[in-house]
């Protein structure tokens, strides 16, 4: 999954978005360590976080309804 996301990140996004969307995993992965949560979540949750700033918002709308 994280490849797929990184790969459409890749094509989608500028590049100093993408430096933040890793660094934003990097720490999620860091947070859910230190609580001991499921890092495999967290890094996936930080990459996605800034997703839907790159979708119309009919495209949002027409997949989520």
């Amino acid at each position: 999954m994280r490849d797929r996301v990184l790969a459409w990140l890749a094509d989608n996004v500028p590049e100093s978005r993408l430096n933040h969307i890793l660094r934003v995993e990097s720490m999620a992965v860091e947070l859910a360590e230190h609580h001991k949560l499921d890092l495999e979540k967290a890094a996936l949750a930080g990459l996605m976080h800034d997703l839907a700033k790159y979708f119309k918002p009919q495209s949002c709308w027409k997949s989520h309804v």
